[in-house]
């Protein structure tokens, strides 16, 4: 049988999972930590994230031999989306990911 428990203070939840008895080769204690949403570190998280996806959608867009003016169009307001996320991220200013 399993137990969870689960801590938080102002940034982080801890999920703890214990199997089985101390002393026994049964027994294991699994940790998760997470960022709360909302946190300086969870939101460079989510920016992190979206640079990710948006390496690949910029490929991608490039790729395209000639784009429509709606995906030239829509490729602008992600790049506006992106590049808030870089000045974010190179002035520390976390407090939110848009």
């Amino acid at each position: 049988m399993a137990e969870t428990n689960v801590y938080e203070d102002d940034e982080l939840i801890v999920w703890e999972t214990v199997r089985g008895t101390p002393g026994e080769s049964d027994y294991a204690v699994d940790r998760r930590t997470e960022h709360k949403p909302g946190t300086t570190e969870a939101n460079r998280l989510t920016i992190e994230d979206q640079a990710r996806q948006a390496l690949v959608n910029n490929r991608t867009f490039v790729a395209l031999a000639t784009p429509t003016n709606a995906q030239v169009l829509a490729q602008t307001r992600a790049l506006s989306r992106q590049v808030n996320g870089i000045i974010r991220m190179l002035l520390n200013q976390l407090d939110d990911t848009d």
